[in-house]
């Protein structure tokens, strides 16, 4: 259980920690192993600029070769 905690921020203004709804318990179990640790890790930061680029593209026909994404390349200021 979480114990009620404030966050100060920049402005020095006391907030509570963001909460999430009533979760099951949740089980772990570790299984030993003497392979290498691997799996998927953190598949959706792989997938998502490619993805938002790939539909700026289709919306306006500049396709974007660069991150981070450049407002004046969108807006036809500067080149691709």
């Amino acid at each position: 259980m979480l114990s009620v905690t404030t966050i100060m921020q920049v402005t020095g203004a006391p907030r509570l920690p963001g909460r999430c709804p009533p979760v099951p318990p949740i089980e772990v179990h570790l299984i030993a192993s003497e392979e290498h640790p691997g799996g998927i890790g953190e598949t959706g930061a792989n997938a998502g600029p490619p993805s938002l680029c790939n539909a700026l593209y289709a919306a306006t026909g500049i396709r974007l070769r660069r991150l981070p994404i450049d407002r004046d390349v969108l807006a036809g200021k500067k080149p691709a």
